[in-house]
């Protein structure tokens, strides 16, 4: 959740319930609000995010919070881990598309069938030679 706030700040600063309503796009947890500003508050105490007051148009004042210096940097190296991360997995599935067996021929009435674009009968027509 905390790399998926950082990004969210990055974008624009933001009270506590905009961010749990934003976190959504990011399908992660539930976007408890509980949860949610217990890691404002841990980002605060780390120094990645400050927050300030400021009066609301209705209702009472609302905490805004800010990404710092320290959270820039931090999302950076978030954002370079990720896409190495990213580099790995598509390596992995360009591999295993290179190795895994071909899928099984379509089957109509449960009798395989072959593309007979190599000029070998399909499978109905082999199975009617027989």
């Amino acid at each position: 959740m905390q790399p998926c706030l950082l990004l969210l700040l990055l974008e624009h600063p933001d009270h506590g319930y905009a961010l749990v309503e934003r976190l959504k796009c990011f399908q992660v947890a539930e976007g408890d609000p509980g949860t949610v500003y217990r890691t404002l508050h841990a980002l605060e105490v780390a120094g990645t995010v400050r927050s300030t007051w400021g009066l609301s148009e209705a209702g009472p004042a609302r905490r805004t919070y800010h990404l710092t210096d320290v959270g820039r940097r931090q999302l950076e190296d978030l954002a370079s881990s990720i896409s190495q991360t990213r580099e790995a997995l598509e390596t992995y599935l360009t591999r295993y598309a290179d190795s895994a067996p071909a899928p099984s021929a379509p089957r109509v009435n449960g009798t395989a069938r072959t593309s007979a674009a190599n000029g070998k009968p399909t499978g109905i027509a082999r199975a009617r030679t027989r």
